[in-house]
């Protein structure tokens, strides 16, 4: 289930301390769960999950979370006051009487008690909200297709307003987030986006995963036949030429190096590294 609530306090872990399991104190009780960010006192979210008990108290328990920023002008106005510091009911309600929906045009001094200092703490909170805002607008476009909420999270904090460019350009940009891979998009994600069997992104990614596969025994260099076997289990026997395609169009672009009479390849980075470790032991 969806639960839409307000932080008020982080419980745990401490602010010093970094993670991503979190024990909230909400405005409809406890809450305990995976978050991909560090939430702040007064923000709203969504939570997705069910109620349960710990050591005998009700506690929400939640598997992801989503910004939750009001559209409503007015309901937005509130939230943007609630974290801006000095800003209390009174000066939200002159705000909301002196500029009406038009309040994010605001000024310094336009009405009697709000200062320069309360103003600057005004704006710092809006440029917070529109952050959220803006984070919450990515994450449901993600998840609509086919993300999950921490893949979502994930994705906006490696690439925030880059994000949907990137993902449009190439969901399988989306397999580069830590703790994701090939499968999670090839899955769930890449249908869509329209991206076929045979569309060279796919093939391109899923030569990516299988050459990490492969190396993550510390090897840097591949058998083409150690590759190939790997691909047919991957993708069928009938994409082979479309995989001897791809390694030759990524060879041209620099992303593998490849050596014939061997028979071998390796990606460009690896290659490069082993390069610049070699050079270093004999200088």
């Amino acid at each position: 289930m969806k639960l839409d609530v307000k932080v008020k306090r982080v419980l745990w872990p401490a602010p010093e301390k970094e993670g991503t399991r979190f024990l909230l104190l909400t405005s409809k009780g406890k809450a305990i769960g995976n978050m991909r960010w560090r939430p702040n006192v007064g923000d709203m979210i969504t939570l997705d999950g069910i109620w349960g008990a710990r050591d005998g108290e009700r506690q929400f328990q939640f598997k992801g979370a989503t910004p939750n920023v009001p559209d409503d002008p007015r309901m937005l106005l509130n939230y943007v006051c609630s974290k801006a510091h000095g800003i209390g009911p009174k000066i939200e309600e002159a705000i909301w009487n002196r500029y009406g929906s038009d309040w994010r045009s605001a000024e310094a001094g336009g009405f009697r008690d709000f200062s320069r200092a309360k103003y600057n703490a005004f704006v710092e909170a809006l440029e917070q909200v529109d952050g959220e805002a803006a984070k919450t607008s990515v994450m449901v476009w993600l998840i609509d297709k086919g993300a999950t909420e921490n893949m979502a999270a994930a994705a906006y904090d490696e690439w925030k307003s880059r994000t949907q460019v990137k993902v449009l350009a190439n969901p399988f940009a989306l397999a580069e987030l830590p703790n994701y891979g090939f499968q999670n998009v090839d899955v769930s994600i890449r249908q869509n986006f329209g991206i076929e069997d045979r569309d060279p992104r796919r093939i391109k990614a899923a030569i990516f995963y299988k050459l990490r596969q492969i190396t993550n025994n510390g090897d840097t260099v591949v058998d083409w036949d150690e590759l190939e076997k790997g691909m047919i289990e991957l993708l069928g026997l009938d994409l082979i030429g479309d995989v001897c395609d791809a390694v030759r169009d990524m060879m041209e672009e620099g992303k593998l190096i490849g050596f014939q009479e061997a028979q071998r390849l390796a990606m460009a980075s690896d290659y490069h590294d082993e390069i610049a470790i070699l050079e270093f032991a004999t200088a």
